[in-house]
C-alpha cells in the first residue's frame, strides 16, 4: 500500500520496462528495459517530476521496434518541457500524464500521450542498527500499478498506426533505493 500526502524532494533511480500485451505468446513479457537506472527526482511539494532521457535494450523476444538499443525521451503531454506535473490520489497512488517518444538513431520512431499510475510508499532507512520500522522515513519507492489492460502493469500506448506502437506496447516504472537530496 502507498503512501498519501509525501511531502519533500527525492531524488534517485527508476528502471523502464515496456512490456508486450496484445497476442497471448506474449502478452506482458517484457520487450525492452532500460538497462542502467534512470535518474529521477520528485518533488512531492510542487509534484512535479524530471526525469532523464535514456535507452532501452531490447529482450530475446523483441518485435521491429526493439530489436536492437533504441533511445526515449519522457515529456510533458504533447511534447512540453519538464518537469512533468503529477497528480496525489490521496490513496497512495501517483497519476503522471507524459509523452513517450522513441527514437532510432536519432530519428523519431514512435510517439503517444499516455498516463501511468503509479503506487508510491515512504519507507524508513536501511540502518541495520535500528529496528524494522524504527529510524527517519527517508526513501521512497516507486512501482507500476497493475492498471487498466489485462492485468499488465501500465496503460497500453496506442498502436496499429504509422510512428506509433506495436503489440500495445505498455510501459511501467520501478524504482528504490532513493532518498532525499543533501541540499537542494
Amino acid at each position: 500500500m502507498g503512501t498519501p500526502s509525501i511531502s519533500g524532494i527525492f531524488s534517485g533511480v527508476g528502471r523502464i520496462l515496456v512490456r508486450a500485451g496484445s497476442t497471448p505468446d506474449l502478452a506482458g513479457q517484457t520487450v525492452a528495459a532500460s538497462m542502467c537506472n534512470v535518474a529521477w527526482e520528485w518533488d512531492f511539494d510542487t509534484h512535479t517530476l524530471t526525469i532523464d532521457d535514456g535507452n532501452l535494450y531490447p529482450s530475446q523476444i523483441a518485435p521491429p521496434l526493439f530489436n536492437h538499443c533504441v533511445g526515449y525521451t519522457i515529456r510533458r503531454p504533447g511534447g512540453g518541457a519538464q518537469p512533468i506535473p503529477f497528480v496525489d490520489n490521496l490513496d497512495g497512488t501517483y497519476t503522471v500524464p507524459y509523452q513517450f517518444t522513441i527514437t532510432n538513431a536519432g530519428v523519431q520512431a514512435a510517439q503517444a500521450d499516455t498516463t501511468i499510475r503509479l503506487e508510491i510508499s515512504l519507507l524508513h532507512d536501511c540502518s541495520s542498527s535500528m529496528p524494522p520500522g524504527e529510524g527517519t522515513l527517508n526513501r521512497i519507492s516507486v512501482t507500476t500499478v497493475e492498471d487498466f489492460w489485462r492485468g499488465i502493469p501500465g496503460r497500453p500506448f496506442p498502436s496499429g498506426s504509422p510512428g506509433q506502437f506495436f503489440l500495445n506496447a505498455t510501459p511501467s516504472w520501478e524504482g528504490c533505493g532513493m532518498w532525499p537530496p543533501e541540499t537542494k
